[in-house]
């Protein structure tokens, strides 16, 4: 089991859990082609969406499965009155910090390959072919 020691008082203070999803995907279910099965599945699917059972059944899952702090921190997150969740909010550098840390990364990263290139091409005194 995976234990959320990254989260903190103050990190869960400083933020909120989602209303809306980051991602989401069809069900997806393989039936033959022209299956008299097709039409009822796509409804029953429908009805199960449109009542929430797959939401019931994803928290069912997070509640039983997942570490009591991770818990703790979502119930603390979701009771935060701080900031009203329906308003947007400014963003502080502690919210985008994550992106500039992977773009410093990829920065650091290119000019390491390009160092390396120079330095390969000097040493190993690679000829070059001109056209004539």
């Amino acid at each position: 089991m995976i234990e959320a020691n990254y989260l903190s008082v103050e990190i869960v203070a400083n933020h909120h859990t989602m209303k809306n999803d980051i991602s989401w995907s069809h069900v997806i279910m393989l039936h033959r082609k022209g299956s008299p099965y097709l039409e009822e599945m796509n409804r029953v699917i429908g009805r199960c969406r449109a009542a929430g059972l797959f939401l019931l059944w994803a928290t069912n899952i997070t509640t039983s499965h997942l570490s009591s702090r991770f818990q703790i921190a979502t119930q603390i997150s979701k009771a935060s009155t701080k900031v009203e969740m329906d308003q947007p909010i400014k963003l502080k550098l502690l919210h985008i910090r994550g992106a500039f840390m992977l773009l410093a990364a990829g920065m650091l990263l290119s000019c390491l390959v390009l160092f390396i290139e120079i330095i390969k091409s000097k040493l190993f005194d690679t000829k070059r072919i001109r056209p004539k």
